[in-house]
């Protein structure tokens, strides 16, 4: 029980005090990269790098920081597969007051969400793209366990007859207040994000599913690499086509004479399938009603 006492000390007065620190454990060094730089850019607060589990449990028993950040799958060996769900147990059992977020793209398995309920992770959110937008709202649940934890101190002191000096209490007061506008912020930011994704999905994707490029979940079939083959050859044929209608006339006119996409490519599809054309602006001649002349046109 006193250890329990001690191990909640010792994450107030860290959290009154000092700058919160927090451990991460993922073994991608690009998403660690971008949490490491939204932990310090967006919260001000200093990040460790464990290598692996048995380091960051040592932070743990050593109180090096009050926040984890934890992937569930380390490396591709079978025996580690839940090295971060492991280590999630071992810090809860040295010191249940701590934060711990798993931070995996296996965090939608319900057996990964039981093991994580029973021991006693504070959050579980699915890997994200862009990563950022994962990592903020693991932010924010962070905050938000800040915050409860300051309130709950501040409470504690006004109910009670402990005495407490006043710079103690504006200590308490401020840091409170720097909490609420951390939080403010990130969930500004993590609304914004939603915007642009929001605008990503509509103006982009939607014409790579539904304007004649059939991007559909059915490229998951094939054994090796057909989903990446078939995807690549959309999005190339996607980039040529943005590319022709910058610098392409005849492309241009056939655009504006057809009007959408999808009766553009219909076009093509039952004009090849009968005739055959010998370049690509014979095609396009064809197609125009008033043909340019067959010299190349000019594309600087």
């Amino acid at each position: 029980m006193a250890n329990t006492i001690s191990q909640r000390n010792f994450i107030r007065d860290r959290l009154i005090n000092n700058t919160p620190k927090v451990v991460i454990l993922e073994d991608m060094s690009l998403v660690r990269e971008e949490i490491q730089q939204f932990i310090e850019n967006e919260l001000g607060w200093q990040v460790i790098i464990a290598k692996n589990c048995n380091e960051a449990v040592k932070f743990c028993e050593s109180q090096e920081a009050e926040f984890y950040i934890l992937d569930i799958k380390l490396g591709n060996e079978r025996s580690r597969s839940q090295e971060g769900m492991d280590t999630a147990e071992a810090i809860k059992a040295i010191d249940e007051n701590v934060f711990v977020s798993i931070f995996s793209d296996y965090s939608q398995s319900q057996e990964f969400q039981k093991r994580a309920k029973k021991v006693g992770v504070n959050y579980f959110q699915a890997k994200s793209s862009p990563v950022q937008e994962g990592v903020s709202r693991i932010a924010i649940e962070m905050l938000l366990f800040q915050k409860n934890l300051l309130d709950g101190i501040f409470q504690k002191y006004l109910h009670s007859s402990a005495y407490l000096g006043e710079d103690e209490i504006l200590k308490i007061v401020n840091k409170i207040k720097e909490v609420n506008n951390k939080l403010e912020d990130i969930q500004k930011l993590e609304s914004r994000a939603g915007r642009t994704r929001w605008l990503t999905e509509n103006e982009n994707h939607n014409i790579l599913k539904n304007r004649g490029y059939h991007l559909e979940h059915n490229f998951g079939h094939g054994k090796q690499h057909l989903a990446s083959v078939l995807l690549t050859l959309n999005l190339l044929a996607f980039l040529l086509h943005t590319v022709l209608g910058l610098v392409d006339e005849r492309y241009q006119r056939i655009r504006v004479q057809r009007v959408t996409r999808k009766g553009f490519f219909q076009d093509i599809l039952s004009l090849t399938k009968y005739l055959f054309f010998e370049v690509w602006h014979h095609l396009l001649d064809f197609m125009l009603d008033d043909p340019v002349s067959l010299a190349v046109s000019n594309s600087s």
